[in-house]
């Protein structure tokens, strides 16, 4: 039994030391929410073969333990390479800035407001967006997005040349004139109730808000095991 405790302790301490060696940056991200596809307005070719997804994910030991967040997404298109990508950010009050941008973040973004004032730049965008922008020229393109701003629900837009004449573009169908993006709702989020026209995106709000529950990470539990180890070996010794 003595050689079972051991084990037990030796197993978890070992599993510990590779889950946090293996984390990216020395943060241990938990996933707090992912989208497979989601639903897309777009001119020819992007009207077909066209996808954007994302996986939104938490640490909340990070940033002196006020948290960070990482915002991953994909966007892939069948023809036409990809010109660039905007993913809205919260303006207004408490805006987004750049010092709620962290390392990590995918390089080459500027931050500003884009739409109709960049003439063609922007074709057919619903509206004008803050946000952050990056500039591709490839069929897929994936971003990182790393913030202490808690997600919320937005809208994104991405652009190509001209395709027969007419200009390829293509943004999540909740995105529209006049836009009225929706309040989320953590803990429906958290139950894997998504909203397929918008997507999550860096808001207002800092940290962790109320009904963000984020589950403990593996390795908490793994540090658990071995310790619980320990102790039986512990117990056994003063028993004999």
């Amino acid at each position: 039994m003595k050689k079972q405790y051991f084990a037990g302790a030796v197993f978890g301490a070992v599993l510990l030391a590779t889950s946090s060696a293996t984390t990216a940056s020395g943060l241990n991200w938990v996933e707090w929410a992912s989208s497979d596809a989601t639903t897309l307005t777009g001119s020819s070719p992007w009207d077909s073969g066209t996808s954007f997804s994302y996986t939104v994910s938490y640490d909340q030991a990070a940033n002196e333990g006020i948290g960070l967040w990482m915002y991953e997404y994909t966007f892939e298109v069948a023809h036409k390479d990809i010109s660039h990508l905007i993913i809205e950010v919260t303006s207004g009050d408490n805006a987004f800035t750049e010092d709620n941008i962290f390392s990590g973040t995918t390089a080459g973004y500027s931050l500003d407001t884009f739409g109709s004032q960049q003439g063609n730049s922007n074709p057919d965008i619903p509206e004008d967006m803050y946000g952050l922008k990056w500039d591709m020229g490839s069929l897929s393109l994936d971003l990182v997005i790393i913030s202490d701003r808690a997600p919320q629900w937005g809208d994104f837009y991405a652009k190509s040349g001209k395709h027969d004449g007419h200009f390829v573009y293509a943004h999540n169908t909740g995105f529209t004139n006049p836009d009225n993006d929706p309040q989320i709702d953590y803990a429906s989020v958290r139950m894997g109730n998504l909203i397929s026209d918008h997507i999550l995106l860096p808001d207002s709000v800092t940290g962790i808000p109320p009904g963000a529950v984020v589950p403990v990470p593996a390795a908490i539990w793994l540090f658990g095991s071995g310790l619980l180890g320990l102790l039986g070996i512990s117990r056994r010794k003063k028993t004999a």
